[in-house]
């Protein structure tokens, strides 16, 4: 008798397959400020350098901390309820010079009483960012280097504008000229990264502040500190943006080389080490490094991340939405492209260091955008997500709490050594869509530029496998897309039909009646919206199958794994047009054999992604049934299904080494009409 492993509540295998900066004293970064790079044109001043294997350690150890959604809170503020938000944790940033006015005078007193404040509201953990220089959109009167020191500005001897200061004058003046602006025209400061006052001290700080919060009381709820390198804590040095200035230009005219940026961040991520690492090089507190930019170069953002995984610093990484291009470049030959891309870091290293994610209201504004949001970081196996200015009137409704309490039960949830199980695994249908519609973006912006590609999964993944009949095509409700993945010059998908579709409108999403764009400048999407980009069969050119792969660590196998058998629920999330039928065909422990129906439910959000990871009390079916009979009411429906006597060791589809596999052919074999599907 084979022992028999449960995999119902707890571990539920859910299968969704998808139709469907410091924020008070500076504006956040955008996801990426290079315009070449936006445009699709590649990197400015990217040096010749041949690809390197990126250097990484195993994690031997959990994720420290306590992984979740991160919320902005403020001084002197009432931090928001931790758990009216499922939120893990608090953090906030704070600038170099409120925490060290004077020199070994430090305002610790400060700092540890906002810890109190946010463990008091409920927060498991804290996240400290640092910060010694803000930028060109700095309220007057002050500067970007005011939030450094001013005993530190003034240089050894103590005079604010000799010779000593590690204070450089750009060649591009102030151009702030609103109320309370005085200094329009006049010079404009830039922090000397390598003058050799600026960094001693500030090596010093970081080692006074690791010494206070290892050593606190509070060290415990201490999740993580991000490393303050350049421009709001991230890893650039200033600010360079036509229309706002070129200072990085101007530095790199004053000696401030890619190379030796490189070598100065790697400088401060070993002073972060020194200071919150054990000798063993452990994290006491977890160290993360602000990412998402680059100084100069994109290779600038690939060394950083490369030194950082290699010491077992995590990677931050902002501008979480939905989709965008320039993200995702490892399979690019270029040399000087190759793994550049922001979210190539979380694909290399998320299973070696944390990966942090961060995004604002006016990046995720409309219940769509943040769904689609939320998959997107949780494919990237994203451990912490800083909501920064979020949560508020207008954005805290019942739908986007929802999906924060789904998407809070996997951050820093898998299977590598000491992670937490997650409770269920999944796969949305999706792909890129061209053009990528963006919150905080007027007009259609164009996407074509190496984005990421395919579904957003988690640890359940879709196999495109023409010889097994297991092509499926991306297909959207809206009529403004040009064509899913992309067709630039660099392309790899354009000879894949499962990424790429020159005609993805599809009437049959439209008719379920859920797009609304939410107004003609910017386009987007308001509610959730299974038809934004799902996936269909293609039965015209023999292909009828949604083939799926069930990650081998989720199944907890006694020896040999043939002895064990799994009790499983899948939820899939159709669109009920057409008066056809499908089939769920599973690994049981006798063969492949299709799977009874359980229940079919109009779709809401909680049911399509079963939040509560239980059997629905409605919908059930009075007799045993192992196909699902649409009845065209062209609504996005919920199928569940429970499975006794699951194998799941890859033996569906021999080939394809599959788990299951939806099959849009009729109970006996009928060519009878495609399926669309959103969420597995």
């Amino acid at each position: 008798m084979g022992k028999k492993v449960y995999l119902l509540l707890s571990l539920s295998l859910l299968l969704l397959i998808a139709a469907a900066a410091p924020a008070v004293l500076a504006a956040p970064s955008l996801p990426d400020t290079n315009a070449g790079v936006q445009a699709g044109s590649g990197p400015e001043a990217t040096p010749a350098v041949a690809p390197q294997e990126p250097e990484s350690v195993n994690r031997t150890i959990a994720p420290p901390g306590a992984p979740g959604f991160y919320i902005g809170n403020g001084r002197n503020t009432t931090p928001l309820p931790a758990a009216d938000y499922f939120a893990a944790g608090s953090f906030t940033f704070w600038s170099w010079r409120e925490l060290e006015p004077g020199r070994g005078h430090y305002n610790w007193g400060f700092l540890d009483q906002w810890i109190q404040d946010q463990v008091d509201a409920g927060y498991q953990g804290v996240g400290i960012a640092v910060y010694t220089y803000i930028g060109r959109y700095t309220p007057c009167p002050a500067q970007g280097v005011d939030v450094t020191p001013a005993w530190v500005l003034a240089g050894q001897d103590g005079v604010r504008g000799t010779s000593d200061d590690p204070v450089l004058v750009s060649d591009q003046p102030d151009g702030r000229d609103g109320p309370g602006c005085t200094n329009f025209g006049g010079d404009w400061y830039l922090l000397d990264y390598e003058h050799p006052w600026y960094r001693n001290n500030y090596r010093d700080f970081i080692l006074a502040l690791g010494e206070h919060l290892t050593n606190s009381p509070l060290r415990d709820h201490i999740a993580w500190v991000a490393t303050g390198i350049g421009k709001d804590g991230e890893n650039r040095a200033a600010d360079n943006r036509n229309g706002v200035a070129r200072d990085e230009d101007f530095l790199n005219s004053q000696g401030l080389t890619v190379d030796d940026w490189i070598t100065y961040a790697r400088d401060v991520i070993d002073w972060n080490r020194q200071a919150f690492y054990d000798g063993s090089g452990f994290p006491r507190i977890q160290v993360v490094t602000q990412n998402a930019p680059f100084y100069l170069s994109t290779t600038s953002r690939r060394a950083i991340a490369q030194y950082a995984a290699s010491k077992r610093v995590g990677v931050s990484i902002n501008g979480m939405t939905s989709d965008f291009q320039g993200t995702e470049l490892c399979d690019s030959t270029d040399p000087n492209l190759w793994c550049t891309g922001m979210y190539d870091q979380a694909r290399l290293y998320n299973d070696t260091v944390p990966v942090m994610f961060e995004s604002y209201r006016y990046m995720m504004g409309t219940v769509n955008e943040f769904y689609w949001s939320m998959a997107r970081a949780l494919d990237l196996k994203g451990d912490y997500l800083r909501l920064s200015d979020f949560w508020g009137d207008g954005i805290t409704n019942e739908e986007n709490l929802t999906i924060a309490e789904w998407a809070s039960q996997y951050f820093g949830k898998g299977f590598e050594f000491g992670e937490e199980r997650p409770p269920s695994i999944w796969s949305r249908m999706r792909e890129h869509r061209d053009p990528c519609p963006l919150y905080y973006v007027s007009g259609l912006p164009s996407c074509n530029w190496w984005p990421t590609n395919g579904n957003y999964e988690f640890y359940l993944t879709q196999l495109h496998l023409p010889e097994q009949g297991g092509v499926t095509i991306p297909v959207t409700d809206d009529p403004r897309i040009r064509i899913t993945g992309w067709d630039h010059s660099q392309s790899t998908v354009v000879d894949k039909p499962w990424h790429y579709n020159t005609n993805p409108y599809d009437a049959n999403l439209a008719a379920a009646g859920l797009f609304h764009p939410v107004n003609p400048d910017y386009g987007i999407q308001i509610e959730a919206d299974p038809g934004f980009v799902a996936r269909r069969s293609d039965q015209a050119n023999g292909q009828s199958k949604f083939i799926f792969d069930a990650a081998d660590a989720y199944f907890a196998r006694s020896q040999p794994p043939a002895e064990s058998t799994f009790k499983v629920i899948i939820t899939v999330t159709y669109l009920d047009v057409g008066n056809d039928q499908w089939l769920l065909i599973y690994d049981s422990v006798s063969g492949p054999k299709p799977a009874q129906v359980y229940a079919i439910n109009d779709w809401t959000i909680r049911r399509g992604l079963n939040v509560d990871g239980t059997l629905p009390t409605t919908g059930k079916l009075t007799e045993p049934t192992f196909y699902v009979q649409k009845t065209d009411s062209k609504k996005w429906k919920v199928a569940t299904f429970v499975i006794e006597d699951g194998n799941f060791n890859n033996m569906v589809l021999n080939e394809a080494n599959a788990d299951f596999y939806i099959e849009s052919r009729g109970a006996n074999g009928e060519w009878d009409g495609d399926e669309y599907i959103h969420h597995v």
